[in-house]
C-alpha cells in the first residue's frame, strides 16, 4: 500500500507577513519556554541553577503576559474574527480555586506578607499568581499547527 507523502509546513514561512495576534504571541512563548528553558545553566552551572531558571521563567513569562495585553494596538482585529467566549473547564476552575484557597491561607499566616514574595522570593504568592496567569492565558489562546508535529 502506498500512502500520499505528507505534506511539509514551513511554518515560519507560512507565518511571516501575518500580524501578531494572542494565538501567535503564545505559540512563541510556548516553544522559547520548551526550548530554552531546559538549556538554561547560567555561569556558574549548577551553582546558580534554580536562580538562573526562576529568572528566565519569570522573565519570559512576564514579558508574554505583557506581550498579551498589546496585539490590538499592533493590528486591530476585526470583531468578527475575535476568539470565542471563555469557557471555563474543570482544570482552569481548579487552578483558580488553589489561588483563592493560597490567598486565604496567607490572609490568615501570622507570617503576613512574607508570604506574598516568599521566604526567598521565589515560592510566594506572586509566584503563584504568575504560574496561574500564564497557565490560564496558555490554555486559552495556544492553537498547535500541523507544521508542530511533523
Amino acid at each position: 500500500m502506498h500512502s500520499k507523502p505528507r505534506k511539509r509546513i514551513n511554518y515560519i514561512q507560512q507565518q511571516s507577513g501575518k500580524p501578531w495576534t494572542r494565538q501567535r504571541i503564545t505559540v512563541v512563548f510556548v516553544l522559547l519556554m520548551l526550548f530554552l528553558f531546559p538549556l538554561a545553566m547560567g555561569g556558574g552551572g549548577y551553582a546558580n541553577l534554580s536562580a538562573v531558571k526562576y529568572a528566565l521563567f519569570a522573565s519570559l513569562s512576564l514579558a508574554y503576559l505583557a506581550a498579551l495585553l498589546f496585539p490590538r494596538f499592533w493590528h486591530p482585529v476585526p470583531a468578527g474574527q475575535l476568539a470565542g467566549p471563555v469557557v471555563a473547564v474543570l482544570p482552569q476552575l481548579l487552578l483558580c480555586a488553589l489561588f483563592v484557597l493560597a490567598v486565604l491561607s496567607s490572609m490568615l499566616s501570622p507570617y503576613g506578607w512574607l508570604t506574598i514574595a516568599g521566604s526567598n522570593g521565589k515560592d510566594g504568592l506572586l509566584v503563584l499568581a504568575l504560574l496561574l496567569f500564564t497557565t490560564l492565558c496558555v490554555a486559552r489562546y495556544a492553537q498547535w499547527k500541523d507544521g508542530f508535529l511533523s
